[in-house]
């Protein structure tokens, strides 16, 4: 499926044709945002109000930076455990590094070092916002890119597709700079959930789906299928509105 965003860009994207947030999320500059930065201006501009950009994160790192003194306020020990630094004091460098892993594969294609890593020890776990995504790990394997994300914590309704659409867009972009092949995109969260406030909104979602495959021809898998479903959802306390006799 090929998605077009609001800058005229066209992409290649992987998820289901019914999901209206992957769609709008392309379509508004999702992609843009992770590869070309194009909200990072957000971060110091919007006060608190836009903590992160994958893009900042990935090729600008900073362990401690500019934005976060306006959230973080603290005293932090030197090596030396006498001696106390005020953190605004600090100035960390910025590391790009997407530049850092293309290099480092091109040196050693076997390399298991070419990662990039989000989360600011100093900031991120005193805010009420910090990124989900946590690392990306790159490797070639047999002439082709493999990419390994780690996400702490995902939308699987309403984020999942497009993060996992930003991140192949990345692998995509290291891959035709090493010259080598698209391979596995390994994608791991440590938690991946649906809000509650959402249920209401994916049930109507799957039965539109449902009544789509009426005439799908193995009837005993769809059935199977309806079965598991009925049950998970029972346990939010919600049902379908389909009955099992009309499949």
């Amino acid at each position: 499926m090929k998605i077009k965003s609001k800058f005229g860009n066209k992409y290649e994207v992987y998820g289901s044709i019914a999901d209206t947030y992957l769609i709008g999320s392309i379509q508004s500059g999702y992609i843009e945002e992770i590869v070309d930065g194009i909200t990072d201006h957000f971060i110091i501009e919007s006060e608190t109000s836009y903590p992160y950009s994958y893009h900042d994160r990935i090729f600008s790192y900073s362990s401690f930076s500019k934005e976060d003194h306006k959230q973080i306020d603290y005293l932090v020990n030197t090596r030396d455990l006498n001696e106390v630094v005020d953190m605004k004091d600090l100035i960390m460098p910025r590391i790009d590094q997407f530049e850092y892993i293309i290099k480092k594969l091109k040196e050693a294609p076997y390399s298991r070092r070419a990662q990039a890593i989000t989360w600011r020890p100093y900031a991120d776990p005193y805010k009420d916002d910090s990124p989900c995504l946590q690392r990306i790990w790159c490797r070639i394997i047999d002439n082709e890119l493999t990419m390994a994300t780690t996400w702490r914590s995902r939308d699987l309704f309403k984020a999942w597709e497009a993060n996992v659409n930003g991140m192949i867009q990345l692998q995509k972009i290291i891959a035709k700079e090493l010259e080598v092949e698209v391979g596995n995109y390994i994608d791991i969260s440590n938690s991946l959930h649906i809000y509650g406030k959402d249920l209401r909104e994916l049930v109507d979602i799957l039965e539109r789906i449902l009544k789509r495959e009426m005439n799908y021809k193995n009837t005993m898998t769809l059935q199977r299928n309806m079965m598991t479903l009925r049950l998970a959802l029972q346990r939010c306390k919600i049902h379908l509105k389909i009955p099992l006799k009309d499949i």
